[in-house]
């Protein structure tokens, strides 16, 4: 990876926690879709989604020319049998967004160009936009949260601790005669653990599910007791 140490000097002393990064550049990914990379103490970059909208284009016909030049036989990295239209493009793209959206915890990205309005009440960003929240809402009825970028960062922040404390050897036991959970952080390990269905710590309900987090000090336990619902 190559870094630029005096943009991430002044990003700290500025007090800024969280860098976008690419998920098109490889040393951008990190080890787990839900993760971010740590830069510095207190800095994690978190890599955003592409969209294959390209930074100069503003019309339907820009956006179809340009993406076939890339991606159509002949082009720079040909994928396709054949050029896609611009209704393809919006179909296969959108397709991914919706894959990004269920598995990734992250946003995605498009170019200022993409905003001009190049039709009464249209533009590239909308278009996209309206397919991708279509096919949202014909798979699911829970609302698409649309969180802050600080609410990101953290959030990736937070998931971060989660896969760090879970890959250095968190243990869990339910005991069923006693019917308590007991989670224990591997010693000289901290971190935020996340998990569903019970009320603990910091929880919240989204699409009928309770999550809840709670923060482990390497070696500490947190137990309580957990009663399965009637079947």
């Amino acid at each position: 990876m190559c870094v630029n140490n005096n943009l991430l000097d002044r990003a700290r002393e500025l007090g800024i926690r969280y860098i976008h990064g690419n998920f098109s550049v490889n040393s951008h990914r990190p080890r787990c879709p839900i993760c971010g990379i740590p830069l510095r103490e207190n800095l994690l970059m978190i890599p955003v989604w592409p969209t294959n909208i390209a930074y100069t284009v503003t019309t339907p016909q820009e956006a179809t020319s340009f993406y076939n030049y890339i991606y159509a036989p002949g082009g720079q990295f040909p994928f396709w049998p054949r050029a896609l239209t611009y209704e393809e493009i919006l179909e296969q793209e959108t397709n991914l967004a919706l894959y990004h959206i269920q598995t990734s915890a992250t946003s995605h990205y498009f170019h200022q160009a993409n905003l001009r309005e190049f039709a009464p009440g249209r533009s590239l960003v909308f278009d996209y936009l309206n397919r991708l929240m279509e096919k949202y809402t014909s798979f699911y009825n829970i609302p698409l949260l649309n969180p802050s970028w600080d609410e990101i960062g953290e959030y990736v922040a937070e998931r971060t601790s989660h896969t760090n404390l879970v890959q250095a050897g968190i243990t869990a036991t339910w005991d069923r005669s006693t019917n308590q959970v007991i989670f224990t952080a591997p010693g000289g390990q901290s971190g935020v653990l996340f998990f569903t269905g019970a009320t603990q710590g910091v929880s919240q309900v989204y699409g009928g599910d309770t999550v809840s987090k709670i923060n482990l000090s390497g070696g500490q336990s947190w137990s309580f007791s957990y009663t399965p619902p009637a079947e």
